[in-house]
């Protein structure tokens, strides 16, 4: 299964996983992919991120979203830097 879904499906899942499962623990890890080739992946690590965090998440999330360049992260930054 794991062969099927490649990398960046399951890693993103994993990105949900780790934003519902709300543990501050898995934040140096989605830091780490807020900076991923992929921008699914990137979208659904400032999501999970701005689920543990809540209104903290900006001063993690800031750096990265300078630099961001595709519509589907920035809105995901959108609505959770509102």
């Amino acid at each position: 299964q794991i062969l099927r879904i490649k990398r960046e499906r399951l890693v993103r899942n994993a990105c949900v996983a780790a934003g519902n499962w709300g543990d501050e623990s898995a934040l140096p890890y989605l830091e780490e992919l807020l900076y991923d080739e992929s921008p699914l992946v990137r979208a659904h690590a400032v999501w999970a991120v701005g689920q543990i965090m809540r209104d903290d998440a900006i001063n993690l999330l800031t750096p990265s979203h300078r630099i961001e360049h595709e519509a589907i992260v920035i809105d995901e930054y959108a609505q959770i830097l509102k």
